[in-house]
C-alpha cells in the first residue's frame, strides 16, 4: 500500500485561528514544503469550483488549490503548480475529492432552483475530469449525495422528488459521468459519509445496481464506524472494486442521530468534536489495513487527521502514525 496525505485535513469550512492565513498562497506553499519534508510524496485534494456560497467564494479567490481557476489564478497554470509541488518532493496528485454538498450550497446561495442539482452535478464532473486529465490524476473520489438534512430541507420539496427518485436519478448521472471519465483515463470511486443517504451498508445494494457496477468504492473507516456499519462485510462485498480508501479516526458515537441534521459534522448535542488525529480515536486502522491486504488491495490509502486542531502538528502526527503503526508489522 502507498499512504498519501489528504489536504482536506486543513479545515477550511469553519472560522478558526489563522483562518485568513490558511487561505493564502503563502500558507499553501509553506505547507506543501512541510508535506514533502514529512515524507509524503503524493496527495488527495478537494475540487470545488463554486463561488456564490460565501465560504466557497473566500476559499476560491485565495491561495487554496481547490479548482482549475484557483490554481491558474494563484500558481500560473496546472503544469506550473505540479512543477512547484514536485520541487517540494511531491510526485503528483493521486485523487481529487468532490463533495456534492457544495452543489446544494451553491444553489442555496444563488436562491436557485433545486431542479438544477443534477445538471450542475454533470457540469462539475465534466470540469473535474478535464482537470484530472490535464493534471494526470487517475482518480475522482466522489461523495455522491449531500447530507440527509440538506436534501430533506432544500431538495426533495423544491424538486418534487423523494429519496428513491433521487437515487434513481443519481444512478443514471453517475453512469454517464463514469463513461466520460473513462474516456479520459480517469476512474470514479464513490465514498459514503455517515450523513449520506448511502450511509453505512446502504452503499452496497446501490453499487450493485446495473448502472453502478463499474464504479469503484472508497471506504472511509471513520465515517463507517460512526454509522455503526459492518465494515468487514462491506469490504468483502466490494472486493476488487475498492479504491483510494480513506483512513480517518474518530471516538464519536452518534447518540443523538446527528446524521439526520444540517451540518452533521458540527453537532448541536452531545460530544462536539467528531474526528481526531490518526491514532487518537477508536478506529482500529491496523486491522482494516490487514483486511484490505487480505482482499488483495495494494493501491493508495488517503490519510487524513480530519479537522485537526493544529495543521503542522497534525501533519507530523499523521506521518508518525503511518510510519510507526501502519507500516510496522
Amino acid at each position: 500500500m502507498k499512504y498519501i496525505l489528504n489536504l482536506e485535513m486543513v479545515n477550511m469550512k469553519t472560522s478558526k485561528p489563522n483562518a485568513f492565513y490558511m487561505n493564502s498562497t503563502m500558507f499553501w506553499i509553506e505547507y506543501f514544503k512541510c508535506i514533502g519534508a514529512a515524507g509524503f510524496d503524493a496527495i488527495e485534494m478537494q475540487y470545488n469550483p463554486y463561488s456564490l456560497d460565501p465560504l466557497s467564494f473566500e476559499i476560491g479567490r485565495c491561495g487554496v488549490p481547490v479548482s482549475r481557476f484557483a490554481i491558474e489564478a494563484k500558481y500560473g497554470s496546472i503544469p506550473e503548480f505540479l512543477a512547484m509541488i514536485g520541487e517540494f518532493g511531491l510526485r503528483g496528485i493521486e485523487a481529487v475529492h468532490i463533495d456534492t454538498n457544495e452543489i446544494l450550497n451553491e444553489i442555496i446561495a444563488a436562491d436557485g432552483d433545486a431542479k438544477e442539482y443534477f445538471p450542475m452535478m454533470d457540469a462539475l464532473m465534466e470540469e473535474a475530469v478535464q482537470f484530472c486529465e490535464e493534471a494526470r490524476i487517475p482518480w475522482i473520489t466522489l461523495t455522491p449525495t449531500p447530507e440527509i438534512g440538506m436534501l430533506e430541507r432544500y431538495y426533495y420539496t423544491q424538486a418534487g422528488d423523494d429519496e428513491p427518485g433521487f437515487l434513481e436519478r443519481l444512478e443514471k448521472h453517475l453512469e454517464a459521468a463514469r463513461e466520460k471519465a473513462e474516456t479520459s483515463g480517469v476512474k470514479i470511486a464513490v465514498r459514503n459519509e455517515f450523513w449520506s443517504v448511502l450511509r453505512g451498508e446502504k452503499i452496497v445494494p446501490f453499487l450493485q445496481r446495473e448502472a453502478c457496477r463499474r464504479l469503484y468504492y472508497s471506504p472511509d473507516m471513520a465515517h463507517l464506524t460512526i454509522a455503526e456499519a459492518e465494515i468487514g462485510r462491506i469490504l468483502r462485498s466490494m472486493g476488487n472494486r475498492i479504491a483510494c480508501p480513506r483512513f480517518n479516526d474518530t471516538a464519536f458515537a452518534d447518540r443523538h442521530e446527528n446524521y439526520k441534521r444540517l451540518n452533521a459534522e458540527i453537532p448541536t448535542e452531545g460530544r462536539q468534536r467528531i474526528f481526531c488525529d490518526l491514532g487518537d480515536g477508536t478506529v482500529d486502522l491496523p486491522h482494516w489495513r490487514d483486511e484490505l491486504q487480505k482482499l488483495g488491495y495494494d493501491g493508495v490509502v488517503s490519510c487524513e487527521s480530519r479537522k485537526t486542531l493544529e495543521v503542522y502538528k497534525g501533519l507530523l502526527k499523521t506521518k508518525w502514525y503511518i510510519d510507526r503503526v501502519l507500516c510496522r508489522k
